[in-house]
């Protein structure tokens, strides 16, 4: 990631002296490591490295699309601008940007409120309708190895990022059910974090119904960290 702010990856105006090509090959390659960095952050608890602050013009911006069919050399990211690997690569970046909101204004904080949450949620509800059709868990059954990875990723982060925003009101409720069964003077307050704490259950369970789909289908991968 440090090479890779050194070389401008990260600046628009960096990009200028190059084709349109290689400006595509150098936007994938940084919102791979966007998205790798969110992923660790996550996993290991680190502060993040890139501050989306720091990016300038179109570097992390999606929903462009190429002004050309192919580049000129063989990248598999790029040979197709609507391949399972790009389009996926979009949706996972507008993911990792909602989990960098939650990292920052939830987990780095230490609290979290139900107004906080409902605001981000607010955010998140779009997230779907944007998803390219190509990418709905629906057609992981019937997807060929490359495309159900790609669907596989994709989702799993979504319902990650929304894991994260809602465990805190899940574990919550978990804990004060078991310290005080037959407290009920806080159930106004309490239902308020209810459909947050369902909604933690309903996107674990997605999670498993992802990867059991991927395992019964035969390409789900023995050492794949996303998936861990």
């Amino acid at each position: 990631m440090r090479s890779a702010f050194a070389v401008g990856l990260h600046r628009k105006e960096a990009m200028n002296i190059f084709g349109e090509a290689e400006k595509s090959v150098r936007r994938n390659l940084w919102r791979t490591l966007f998205v790798l960095d969110r992923f660790l952050s996550t996993s290991l608890g680190r502060p993040t490295a890139i501050r989306e602050s720091d990016c300038s013009g179109d570097t992390l911006l999606t929903g462009e699309r190429a002004p050309f069919p192919q580049a000129p050399f063989p990248t598999a990211a790029n040979a197709s601008f609507t391949s399972p690997n790009a389009v996926g690569l979009e949706a996972s970046v507008r993911s990792c940007h909602v989990v960098g909101v939650i990292l920052e204004k939830v987990y780095s904080q230490r609290k979290i409120s139900t107004k906080l949450a409902q605001e981000i949620a607010d955010d998140c509800k779009g997230w779907p309708k944007a998803l390219d059709p190509s990418l709905n868990h629906n057609q992981a059954h019937s997807a060929s190895p490359s495309r159900g990875i790609a669907i596989l990723h994709v989702n799993l982060l979504h319902c990650h990022s929304l894991i994260l925003l809602t465990r805190p009101f899940f574990l919550f409720l978990m804990k004060k059910k078991y310290t005080n069964p037959e407290d009920v003077s806080q159930r106004i307050h309490v239902s308020r974090m209810e459909k947050f704490a369902v909604a933690c259950v309903v996107a674990s369970n997605q999670t498993i119904a992802l990867v059991q789909s991927a395992r019964d289908s035969g390409y789900l991968s023995q050492r794949n960290p996303f998936v861990l």
